[in-house]
């Protein structure tokens, strides 16, 4: 990928590529600190509940890499999705669902997923959604459910990850479906990830990604444009300050991984071309800020290591 895009955008590309340095530099140095507590590593933090000092050594770390990969993604799409797999092992160790969704869109779990923690976390929203039991459903039964998972905003990553993921997606089908077709969240408004996307978007996202029909692009482009144009917003408002923006320091996600995991999934599960195509029929009415965006999310699809994205 070239620095086209960064140029366009009118950012220093040293910025770019210094700020892929920095954070996954600081990343590293987190969980060396935790490392070198002598704690045994993640799992025995995380076994339970961690305490809130190794939760905030973890998300640090969790929220840098996904940094260092946003800016990474403008230029070296592979690294971007190696650094992505890593801020989703850590969630997924912490109980977030988002890790779920990171560590599919990156490869690694597009092929191999967990199976049985991805049984859990379903049979759980299935529960939390009323979806289980007689004609009131068992929503409000929550014991053994993973806190994590009472937020609705974890529930959607869940769901994409899953039918992002092939394996879990057959395995899961029935729960899934139902979920899908049937939890109130389809018509949710939650706001959802850093574009605050409402909820319903990822209900309609998965359910074309579970159906796996020819109409399902069209869907999924239709989502996809809503949520270019609403990151074209924040882009311009970022853009203001001239000096912070060109300098790569505006308090604003310059990729959004949500609409990087959509284009990936797609292209995955619908065919690069196929999305692709879609996306085209829609870039003339969208702002030029979220056609790069868009641009970004196919160059990542089509450098999939998995060799999935046809």
């Amino acid at each position: 990928m070239s620095m086209s895009h960064v140029r366009d955008m009118r950012i220093d590309s040293e910025r770019v590529y210094s700020a892929v340095e920095f954070f996954e530099s600081y990343a590293n140095s987190c969980l060396f600190e935790l490392n070198s507590q002598g704690d045994g590593g993640i799992s025995s933090t995380t076994e339970n509940a961690p305490d809130s000092s190794k939760w905030i050594v973890l998300g640090d770390a969790a929220s840098a890499l996904r940094t260092a990969s946003e800016w990474a993604m403008l230029f070296d799409p592979n690294r971007a999705l190696t650094l992505l797999d890593r801020c989703g092992t850590l969630l997924h160790e912490l109980n977030y669902p988002f890790g779920n969704f990171l560590k599919v869109v990156a490869g690694p779990w597009f092929d191999d997923p967990p199976l049985s923690s991805f049984g859990k976390w379903i049979e759980d929203v299935v529960r939390l959604n009323g979806l289980e039991g007689g004609e009131n459903g068992d929503s409000e039964n929550r014991s053994g459910v993973s806190p994590t998972l009472l937020h609705a905003q974890q529930q959607a990553y869940l769901v994409m990850a899953a039918v992002s993921s092939p394996l879990v997606s057959s395995e899961f089908r029935t729960p899934l479906r139902k979920i899908i077709l049937k939890s109130p969240h389809r018509v949710g408004v939650t706001p959802v990830g850093a574009l605050g996307t409402p909820i319903r978007r990822f209900w309609a996202v998965a359910e074309a990604l579970i159906h796996e029909g020819s109409e399902g692009a069209a869907v999924v482009a239709e989502n996809l444009a809503e949520m270019s144009q609403k990151y074209a917003e924040s882009a311009e408002l970022a853009m203001a300050n001239e000096h912070c923006w060109r300098n790569a320091a505006s308090p604003i996600d310059i990729v959004d991984v949500d609409m990087i995991g959509i284009v990936v999934s797609a292209a995955r599960i619908l065919g690069s071309h196929t999305i692709g195509q879609s996306l085209e029929l829609r870039i003339p009415n969208i702002h030029p800020l979220g056609v790069v965006q868009l641009e970004v999310a196919l160059e990542v699809a089509r450098s999939d290591p998995s060799g999935a994205a046809q």
